[in-house]
Protein backbone atom coordinates (compact mmCIF):
# COMPACT_ATOMS: atom_id res chain seq x y z
CA UNK A 1 0.00 0.00 0.00
CA UNK A 2 1.33 3.44 -0.92
CA UNK A 3 1.70 5.64 2.16
CA UNK A 4 -0.53 8.69 1.83
CA UNK A 5 -0.81 11.65 4.19
CA UNK A 6 -4.48 12.57 4.55
CA UNK A 7 -3.68 15.67 6.63
CA UNK A 8 -1.95 17.61 3.85
CA UNK A 9 -3.95 20.23 1.95
CA UNK A 10 -3.30 19.92 -1.79
CA UNK A 11 -5.90 22.24 -3.35
CA UNK A 12 -8.83 24.50 -2.51
CA UNK A 13 -12.28 24.31 -4.04
CA UNK A 14 -15.70 25.91 -3.74
CA UNK A 15 -18.66 23.53 -3.68
CA UNK A 16 -21.82 25.50 -4.43
CA UNK A 17 -25.02 25.43 -6.44
CA UNK A 18 -28.79 25.55 -6.65
CA UNK A 19 -31.14 24.63 -3.84
CA UNK A 20 -33.44 22.90 -6.32
CA UNK A 21 -31.42 19.83 -7.29
CA UNK A 22 -32.41 16.30 -8.23
CA UNK A 23 -31.33 13.05 -6.66
CA UNK A 24 -28.83 12.08 -9.36
CA UNK A 25 -26.93 15.37 -9.14
CA UNK A 26 -27.05 15.28 -5.33
CA UNK A 27 -25.21 11.96 -5.26
CA UNK A 28 -22.65 13.20 -7.78
CA UNK A 29 -21.82 16.23 -5.62
CA UNK A 30 -21.66 14.11 -2.46
CA UNK A 31 -19.20 11.74 -4.15
CA UNK A 32 -17.07 14.52 -5.58
CA UNK A 33 -16.72 16.16 -2.16
CA UNK A 34 -15.87 12.76 -0.64
CA UNK A 35 -13.11 12.18 -3.21
CA UNK A 36 -11.78 15.71 -2.88
CA UNK A 37 -11.37 15.24 0.88
CA UNK A 38 -9.46 11.99 0.34
CA UNK A 39 -7.22 13.71 -2.16
CA UNK A 40 -6.38 16.76 -0.05
CA UNK A 41 -9.07 19.16 -1.18
CA UNK A 42 -10.06 21.92 1.20
CA UNK A 43 -13.64 22.99 0.51
CA UNK A 44 -15.89 25.97 1.06
CA UNK A 45 -19.64 26.09 0.79
CA UNK A 46 -22.65 27.94 2.14
CA UNK A 47 -24.90 25.52 4.09
CA UNK A 48 -27.95 26.20 1.90
CA UNK A 49 -30.28 23.31 1.14
CA UNK A 50 -29.62 21.32 -2.01
CA UNK A 51 -26.16 21.51 -3.56
CA UNK A 52 -24.36 23.07 -0.57
CA UNK A 53 -25.62 20.48 1.91
CA UNK A 54 -24.81 17.62 -0.50
CA UNK A 55 -21.20 18.79 -0.73
CA UNK A 56 -20.88 19.36 3.00
CA UNK A 57 -22.23 15.90 3.78
CA UNK A 58 -19.86 14.36 1.24
CA UNK A 59 -16.95 16.01 3.04
CA UNK A 60 -18.19 14.87 6.45
CA UNK A 61 -18.67 11.27 5.31
CA UNK A 62 -15.08 11.14 4.07
CA UNK A 63 -13.74 12.79 7.22
CA UNK A 64 -15.68 10.33 9.39
CA UNK A 65 -14.46 7.34 7.38
CA UNK A 66 -10.83 8.48 7.59
CA UNK A 67 -11.15 8.87 11.36
CA UNK A 68 -12.92 5.51 11.69
CA UNK A 69 -10.10 3.77 9.85
CA UNK A 70 -7.46 5.55 11.93
CA UNK A 71 -6.06 7.36 8.88
CA UNK A 72 -6.49 10.71 10.65
CA UNK A 73 -6.49 11.17 14.44
CA UNK A 74 -9.94 12.79 14.66
CA UNK A 75 -12.59 14.73 12.76
CA UNK A 76 -11.65 18.41 12.55
CA UNK A 77 -12.55 21.54 10.60
CA UNK A 78 -9.34 22.15 8.70
CA UNK A 79 -10.56 20.81 5.37
CA UNK A 80 -13.93 22.51 5.13
CA UNK A 81 -15.48 25.89 5.81
CA UNK A 82 -19.20 26.50 5.52
CA UNK A 83 -19.92 30.22 5.48
CA UNK A 84 -23.42 31.19 6.57
CA UNK A 85 -24.78 34.75 6.18
CA UNK A 86 -26.10 34.95 9.73
CA UNK A 87 -26.25 32.82 12.86
CA UNK A 88 -28.64 29.85 12.71
CA UNK A 89 -29.05 30.16 8.93
CA UNK A 90 -30.76 26.95 7.78
CA UNK A 91 -30.64 25.80 11.42
CA UNK A 92 -26.82 25.67 11.31
CA UNK A 93 -25.22 26.26 14.69
CA UNK A 94 -21.71 27.73 14.59
CA UNK A 95 -21.07 26.45 18.12
CA UNK A 96 -21.97 22.82 17.42
CA UNK A 97 -20.42 22.46 13.95
CA UNK A 98 -16.76 23.55 13.96
CA UNK A 99 -16.51 24.22 10.21
CA UNK A 100 -19.50 26.61 10.15
CA UNK A 101 -18.90 30.36 10.49
CA UNK A 102 -21.03 33.50 10.10
CA UNK A 103 -18.06 35.89 10.21
CA UNK A 104 -18.06 38.00 7.02
CA UNK A 105 -15.35 40.70 6.72
CA UNK A 106 -16.10 44.16 5.30
CA UNK A 107 -14.04 43.61 2.14
CA UNK A 108 -16.38 40.77 1.12
CA UNK A 109 -19.30 43.24 1.04
CA UNK A 110 -17.25 45.69 -1.03
CA UNK A 111 -16.35 42.94 -3.52
CA UNK A 112 -19.97 41.78 -3.79
CA UNK A 113 -21.14 45.36 -4.35
CA UNK A 114 -18.81 45.69 -7.34
CA UNK A 115 -20.24 42.56 -8.94
CA UNK A 116 -23.96 43.03 -8.31
CA UNK A 117 -25.76 45.31 -10.82
CA UNK A 118 -28.36 46.54 -8.28
CA UNK A 119 -26.50 46.42 -4.97
CA UNK A 120 -28.20 49.51 -3.47
CA UNK A 121 -31.63 47.96 -4.01
CA UNK A 122 -30.84 44.80 -2.05
CA UNK A 123 -31.98 44.20 1.52
CA UNK A 124 -29.34 43.76 4.22
CA UNK A 125 -30.10 40.05 4.34
CA UNK A 126 -29.53 39.59 0.60
CA UNK A 127 -26.35 41.67 0.83
CA UNK A 128 -25.04 39.29 3.46
CA UNK A 129 -25.89 36.36 1.20
CA UNK A 130 -23.97 37.95 -1.69
CA UNK A 131 -20.98 38.73 0.57
CA UNK A 132 -21.09 35.13 1.80
CA UNK A 133 -20.81 34.04 -1.83
CA UNK A 134 -17.63 36.12 -2.16
CA UNK A 135 -15.99 34.12 0.62
CA UNK A 136 -16.81 30.87 -1.15
CA UNK A 137 -14.45 31.92 -3.95
CA UNK A 138 -11.89 34.19 -2.23
CA UNK A 139 -9.92 33.34 0.92
CA UNK A 140 -11.02 35.46 3.89
CA UNK A 141 -7.39 36.19 4.88
CA UNK A 142 -5.43 36.36 1.63
CA UNK A 143 -8.29 37.09 -0.82
CA UNK A 144 -6.76 34.51 -3.14
CA UNK A 145 -9.22 32.47 -5.22
CA UNK A 146 -9.90 28.76 -4.93
CA UNK A 147 -8.31 26.42 -7.44
CA UNK A 148 -11.61 25.12 -8.82
CA UNK A 149 -15.39 25.28 -8.46
CA UNK A 150 -17.74 22.31 -8.45
CA UNK A 151 -21.40 23.12 -8.67
CA UNK A 152 -24.88 22.35 -9.96
CA UNK A 153 -27.16 24.85 -11.64
CA UNK A 154 -30.14 24.12 -13.85
CA UNK A 155 -28.57 25.80 -16.89
CA UNK A 156 -25.16 24.12 -16.49
CA UNK A 157 -23.31 27.46 -16.69
CA UNK A 158 -19.52 27.22 -16.55
CA UNK A 159 -18.44 30.49 -18.19
CA UNK A 160 -19.35 34.16 -17.91
CA UNK A 161 -21.24 34.03 -21.20
CA UNK A 162 -23.39 31.13 -20.00
CA UNK A 163 -24.54 32.75 -16.75
CA UNK A 164 -28.22 33.71 -17.01
CA UNK A 165 -31.20 34.27 -14.74
CA UNK A 166 -31.59 30.47 -14.66
CA UNK A 167 -28.21 30.25 -12.92
CA UNK A 168 -29.91 31.73 -9.87
CA UNK A 169 -28.06 33.10 -6.85
CA UNK A 170 -25.08 30.88 -7.65
CA UNK A 171 -24.41 33.20 -10.59
CA UNK A 172 -22.80 35.79 -8.28
CA UNK A 173 -20.13 33.34 -7.13
CA UNK A 174 -19.63 31.98 -10.64
CA UNK A 175 -19.09 35.50 -12.01
CA UNK A 176 -16.42 36.08 -9.38
CA UNK A 177 -14.78 32.75 -10.21
CA UNK A 178 -14.73 33.68 -13.92
CA UNK A 179 -13.25 37.06 -13.07
CA UNK A 180 -10.33 35.28 -11.39
CA UNK A 181 -9.93 32.60 -14.05
CA UNK A 182 -11.07 29.76 -11.79
CA UNK A 183 -12.19 26.66 -13.74
CA UNK A 184 -15.82 25.68 -13.16
CA UNK A 185 -17.21 22.16 -13.35
CA UNK A 186 -21.01 22.23 -13.43
CA UNK A 187 -22.70 18.84 -13.19
CA UNK A 188 -25.84 20.43 -14.60
CA UNK A 189 -23.94 20.48 -17.88
CA UNK A 190 -24.46 17.09 -19.56
CA UNK A 191 -20.91 16.98 -20.95
CA UNK A 192 -19.41 17.86 -17.55
CA UNK A 193 -21.65 15.34 -15.85
CA UNK A 194 -20.49 12.49 -18.10
CA UNK A 195 -16.84 13.36 -17.45
CA UNK A 196 -17.38 13.63 -13.70
CA UNK A 197 -19.26 10.33 -13.48
CA UNK A 198 -16.35 8.65 -15.25
CA UNK A 199 -13.87 10.37 -12.93
CA UNK A 200 -15.85 9.31 -9.84
CA UNK A 201 -15.99 5.67 -10.98
CA UNK A 202 -12.24 5.63 -11.63
CA UNK A 203 -11.24 7.28 -8.35
CA UNK A 204 -13.72 5.20 -6.35
CA UNK A 205 -12.09 2.01 -7.60
CA UNK A 206 -8.61 3.30 -6.74
CA UNK A 207 -9.54 4.25 -3.18
CA UNK A 208 -11.41 1.01 -2.59
CA UNK A 209 -8.42 -1.05 -3.72
CA UNK A 210 -5.88 1.04 -1.81
CA UNK A 211 -7.65 1.56 1.52
CA UNK A 212 -10.90 -0.41 1.40
CA UNK A 213 -12.92 2.82 1.30
CA UNK A 214 -16.13 2.06 -0.58
CA UNK A 215 -17.20 5.63 -1.20
CA UNK A 216 -19.95 4.63 -3.63
CA UNK A 217 -21.70 2.50 -1.02
CA UNK A 218 -21.05 4.96 1.82
CA UNK A 219 -22.62 7.87 -0.07
CA UNK A 220 -25.47 5.75 -1.43
CA UNK A 221 -26.40 4.58 2.07
CA UNK A 222 -26.08 8.06 3.60
CA UNK A 223 -28.28 9.50 0.86
CA UNK A 224 -31.15 7.00 1.19
CA UNK A 225 -30.83 6.74 4.98
CA UNK A 226 -31.12 10.50 5.49
CA UNK A 227 -33.50 10.68 8.47
CA UNK A 228 -36.94 12.26 8.49
CA UNK A 229 -37.10 12.58 12.27
CA UNK A 230 -40.07 10.22 12.47
CA UNK A 231 -40.58 6.49 12.69
CA UNK A 232 -39.38 4.20 9.92
CA UNK A 233 -41.01 0.93 8.90
CA UNK A 234 -40.20 -1.45 6.09
CA UNK A 235 -43.15 -2.09 3.82
CA UNK A 236 -45.85 -0.62 1.66
CA UNK A 237 -47.27 2.71 2.90
CA UNK A 238 -50.74 1.73 1.66
CA UNK A 239 -50.71 -1.55 3.61
CA UNK A 240 -49.39 0.32 6.64
CA UNK A 241 -52.49 2.53 6.66
CA UNK A 242 -54.82 -0.34 5.75
CA UNK A 243 -53.67 -2.17 8.86
CA UNK A 244 -54.23 0.85 11.11
CA UNK A 245 -50.60 2.00 11.36
CA UNK A 246 -51.53 5.57 10.39
CA UNK A 247 -54.75 7.32 9.46
CA UNK A 248 -53.30 9.82 6.94
CA UNK A 249 -51.39 8.78 3.81
CA UNK A 250 -49.46 11.52 1.99
CA UNK A 251 -47.88 11.29 -1.46
CA UNK A 252 -46.66 13.58 -4.23
CA UNK A 253 -48.88 14.03 -7.31
CA UNK A 254 -48.35 15.74 -10.64
CA UNK A 255 -50.75 18.42 -11.86
CA UNK A 256 -51.73 16.52 -15.03
CA UNK A 257 -54.24 14.08 -13.47
CA UNK A 258 -51.91 11.20 -14.29
CA UNK A 259 -51.77 8.23 -11.92
CA UNK A 260 -50.18 5.96 -14.52
CA UNK A 261 -46.90 4.99 -12.84
CA UNK A 262 -45.16 4.47 -9.53
CA UNK A 263 -46.81 4.87 -6.14
CA UNK A 264 -49.75 6.75 -7.64
CA UNK A 265 -50.60 3.78 -9.85
CA UNK A 266 -50.66 1.47 -6.80
CA UNK A 267 -53.03 3.91 -5.12
CA UNK A 268 -55.27 4.08 -8.16
CA UNK A 269 -55.55 0.29 -8.39
CA UNK A 270 -56.42 -0.16 -4.73
CA UNK A 271 -58.25 3.07 -4.00
CA UNK A 272 -59.56 4.67 -7.20
CA UNK A 273 -61.17 7.36 -5.02
CA UNK A 274 -57.73 9.00 -4.89
CA UNK A 275 -57.81 9.37 -8.68
CA UNK A 276 -61.44 10.52 -8.65
CA UNK A 277 -60.67 13.52 -6.42
CA UNK A 278 -57.57 14.25 -8.50
CA UNK A 279 -59.61 14.16 -11.72
CA UNK A 280 -62.00 16.72 -10.23
CA UNK A 281 -59.17 19.29 -10.42
CA UNK A 282 -58.21 21.12 -13.63
CA UNK A 283 -55.65 19.17 -15.66
CA UNK A 284 -52.32 20.99 -16.02
CA UNK A 285 -53.41 23.94 -13.89
CA UNK A 286 -50.21 25.34 -12.31
CA UNK A 287 -52.24 27.09 -9.63
CA UNK A 288 -52.75 23.63 -8.11
CA UNK A 289 -49.07 23.50 -7.10
CA UNK A 290 -48.82 23.35 -3.32
CA UNK A 291 -52.48 22.45 -2.83
CA UNK A 292 -54.11 19.19 -1.74
CA UNK A 293 -56.91 16.91 -2.83
CA UNK A 294 -58.26 14.39 -0.31
CA UNK A 295 -59.94 11.02 -0.58
CA UNK A 296 -61.37 9.51 2.61
CA UNK A 297 -61.43 5.71 2.37
CA UNK A 298 -61.94 2.60 4.48
CA UNK A 299 -59.57 -0.34 4.13
CA UNK A 300 -60.73 -3.97 3.73
CA UNK A 301 -59.61 -4.41 7.33
CA UNK A 302 -62.13 -1.74 8.38
CA UNK A 303 -59.63 1.02 9.14
CA UNK A 304 -60.53 4.51 7.86
CA UNK A 305 -57.77 6.76 6.53
CA UNK A 306 -57.33 9.82 4.33
CA UNK A 307 -55.28 9.80 1.12
CA UNK A 308 -53.67 13.19 0.50
CA UNK A 309 -52.51 14.13 -3.00
CA UNK A 310 -49.97 16.95 -2.67
CA UNK A 311 -49.52 18.72 -6.00
CA UNK A 312 -45.77 19.11 -6.02
CA UNK A 313 -44.87 18.16 -9.57
CA UNK A 314 -45.48 20.53 -12.50
CA UNK A 315 -44.25 18.24 -15.29
CA UNK A 316 -43.07 14.70 -16.08
CA UNK A 317 -39.83 13.52 -17.66
CA UNK A 318 -38.36 10.01 -17.89
CA UNK A 319 -34.75 11.29 -17.81
CA UNK A 320 -33.32 10.43 -14.34
CA UNK A 321 -31.17 13.56 -14.58
CA UNK A 322 -34.21 15.83 -14.68
CA UNK A 323 -35.84 16.91 -11.43
CA UNK A 324 -39.59 17.29 -11.99
CA UNK A 325 -40.30 18.21 -8.38
CA UNK A 326 -41.16 21.74 -7.30
CA UNK A 327 -39.72 21.90 -3.78
CA UNK A 328 -41.57 25.09 -2.87
CA UNK A 329 -44.87 23.47 -3.88
CA UNK A 330 -44.09 20.32 -1.92
CA UNK A 331 -43.17 22.41 1.12
CA UNK A 332 -46.39 24.39 0.87
CA UNK A 333 -48.35 21.15 0.65
CA UNK A 334 -46.55 19.63 3.64
CA UNK A 335 -47.24 22.78 5.67
CA UNK A 336 -50.94 22.46 4.83
CA UNK A 337 -50.91 18.77 5.81
CA UNK A 338 -49.42 19.67 9.18
CA UNK A 339 -51.98 22.44 9.67
CA UNK A 340 -54.95 20.19 8.88
CA UNK A 341 -53.73 16.79 10.08
CA UNK A 342 -51.00 17.59 12.62
CA UNK A 343 -52.87 15.80 15.41
CA UNK A 344 -53.26 12.62 13.34
CA UNK A 345 -50.76 9.89 12.47
CA UNK A 346 -49.18 10.62 9.08
CA UNK A 347 -47.49 8.08 6.80
CA UNK A 348 -45.69 8.55 3.49
CA UNK A 349 -43.48 6.67 1.04
CA UNK A 350 -40.15 8.20 -0.07
CA UNK A 351 -42.24 11.06 -1.36
CA UNK A 352 -41.00 12.93 -4.43
CA UNK A 353 -37.74 10.99 -4.75
CA UNK A 354 -38.85 8.36 -7.26
CA UNK A 355 -40.26 9.21 -10.69
CA UNK A 356 -40.35 12.91 -9.76
CA UNK A 357 -36.54 12.83 -9.50
CA UNK A 358 -36.33 14.87 -6.29
CA UNK A 359 -33.40 14.62 -3.92
CA UNK A 360 -34.18 12.47 -0.89
CA UNK A 361 -31.46 14.36 0.98
CA UNK A 362 -33.46 17.57 0.57
CA UNK A 363 -36.91 16.00 0.99
CA UNK A 364 -36.01 14.11 4.17
CA UNK A 365 -34.75 17.36 5.71
CA UNK A 366 -37.99 19.08 4.70
CA UNK A 367 -40.02 16.35 6.40
CA UNK A 368 -37.86 16.51 9.52
CA UNK A 369 -38.35 20.26 9.92
CA UNK A 370 -42.01 20.38 8.90
CA UNK A 371 -43.28 17.44 10.93
CA UNK A 372 -41.36 18.15 14.12
CA UNK A 373 -43.68 17.29 17.01
CA UNK A 374 -46.02 15.30 14.71
CA UNK A 375 -46.58 11.52 14.68
CA UNK A 376 -45.19 10.60 11.25
CA UNK A 377 -43.84 7.45 9.65
CA UNK A 378 -41.67 6.80 6.61
CA UNK A 379 -42.60 3.56 4.86
CA UNK A 380 -39.57 2.20 2.98
CA UNK A 381 -40.70 -0.37 0.42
Amino acid sequence: MVKYDFQVERFKYAGIGARSIGGLHTLILMRLAFIFRLEGGSGRSGSAEGSDIAIEIGFYLAEYELARLGLIPRIDARFFESIIPWSNFNHRDTYKTPWVTSDIPDWAFECAAQLHPAWDKLSQGVKRLMARNTLQILDRNTQKPVDRVICYTEDGASSLEEITSRTGGTGQALRLACQHGVPIVNVGNSAHRAEIESYIAERAMIWKEAYGIDLMQITESAYWDSPTGGKVVTGDAIAHCENGGSNVLVHNANIHNSFGRGFALSLYRRYPQSFVVDSATVKGDKSKLGTLSVANVISPQGNPFSIINIYGQPFMNADPGVCCLDYAALQKGLDEVKLRYGSDSIAYPMIGSGLAGGSWLTISRMLRKTFEGVDHTLCRF
